[in-house]
């Protein structure tokens, strides 16, 4: 058999010999050292997971529920109108109906709508600082105030909800129970705390890398 190369031997003696240097140095990695770094990446995989639960969540809720109900109240009404003018009959408690369906549907896009920036605002300021540092500052001030405000009034709609369903509250005219729709507005602003709080994540991001 042929001796290696004298550069592949050079090689391999500088490889050696930086890694028995580098050990020299640091040291094998101690218990502690691996410890945290297990600790890492169960938390890492821990937060990616939150993150699918949320946005599978966030979907289901602000989307696929949102669909549901309008189309429940686009049926709902049509028939309304169509038993009305040709049967002279109006069905009793479509005004319950679609109140609640309003309120869940009001609620629960909150996320969404945050998410895609769908709602209305003045951006003036924005368009003029977009892409500089000082936007991005402006951008992360703006999500830290809506946070804020996000996170009083889902404490204000929770104390609202317990009360109304601890008083058991029922609609005018079908007597249903109001808390399953109530109880959208706590799990809506909920969500839209959680959204907040993934922008604010991206904004310091964008800052610092500017």
């Amino acid at each position: 058999m042929k001796p290696a190369p004298k550069l592949v031997r050079a090689s391999f003696s500088v490889w050696g010999s930086s890694t028995m240097i580098a050990l020299e140095r640091n040291g094998p990695p101690n218990e502690e050292e691996q410890v945290t770094e297990r600790a890492k990446t169960l938390f890492g995989e821990i937060a990616r997971w939150l993150t699918r639960v949320f946005l599978v969540t966030e979907n289901a809720v602000s989307f696929y529920l949102n669909m549901a109900i309008v189309s429940f109240m686009a049926l709902l009404i049509g028939t309304e109108i169509f038993t009305r003018f040709a049967f002279s009959y109006s069905y009793l408690g479509v005004v319950d109906l679609v109140t609640l369906s309003v309120l869940v549907i009001l609620y629960a896009s909150l996320s969404g709508v945050q998410r895609d920036n769908a709602h209305l605002r003045m951006d003036l300021l924005d368009k003029k600082l977009e892409g500089t540092r000082a936007g991005l500052i402006i951008h992360f001030i703006s999500r830290l105030l809506t946070l804020g405000a996000a996170l009083i009034i889902f404490y204000a709609t929770l104390k609202t909800t317990l009360a109304i369903y601890e008083q058991q509250h029922v609609t005018l005219i079908l007597n249903v129970y109001t808390w399953p729709a109530a109880m959208f507005m706590p799990i809506g602003w909920f969500l839209m705390c959680i959204r907040v709080g993934i922008q604010i994540k991206q904004e310091l991001a964008n800052a610092l890398r500017h």
